[in-house]
């Protein structure tokens, strides 16, 4: 065999190669689209609330990464399945969320947004109830002016564990709704 026709065979194998990963990478594509929709409608698009965790008169969706958005569209999402960002009323029901985070690995960063906004008044919930409970990284001086949407981190600062960070409304994260249970 001549070396031109080896160089021919080495092209068409680095063709088929690449074809093949391509086409592979395309239907990998596609299936995240899909794995995207369907989380989307909150998986088998079942009612909210059925099968999440719930805590005294509320049940929780706490969003993968994979459809997380702003602060606003994860906020209009809470309220189009009939519910809001979640508001943390009380050290009980801070615990259990953060209990719930706490299964969770969403990736980096293991953040979620939270029914927690900055007005002119200071923050305020959601809910329109006030802060009242103090989980912010003070060691990482938060809030630390640099936005007007609050975040619950699963595990930063290192060694803590569901503290709130200020961040803009535009950087995309996870999410976690609340609802209340249906009497």
């Amino acid at each position: 065999m001549e070396v031109d026709d080896r160089v021919d065979r080495v092209h068409v194998f680095n063709n088929n190669i690449t074809m093949t990963i391509s086409r592979n990478s395309y239907l990998e594509n596609d299936q995240r689209k899909l794995l995207r929709m369907n989380m989307a409608e909150w998986g088998d698009n079942r009612p909210f609330g059925s099968g999440d965790p719930c805590f005294k008169d509320s049940c929780y969706f706490i969003s993968s990464a994979e459809i997380g958005k702003t602060w606003a569209r994860n906020r209009a999402t809470c309220q189009g399945k009939g519910g809001d960002l979640v508001s943390i009323e009380t050290e009980e029901e801070w615990d259990f969320i953060n209990n719930q985070i706490q299964k969770k690995c969403i990736g980096q960063p293991n953040e979620w947004h939270i029914g927690l906004k900055k007005g002119n008044n200071g923050w305020k919930w959601v809910n329109g109830k006030p802060l009242t409970i103090s989980k912010w990284q003070v060691t990482h001086g938060e809030p630390s002016g640099d936005g007007d949407v609050a975040v619950m981190s699963k595990d930063y600062p290192p060694l803590k564990k569901g503290l709130f960070n200020d961040l803009r409304d535009n950087i995309w994260r996870a999410y976690i709704c609340e609802i209340p249970k249906a009497t």
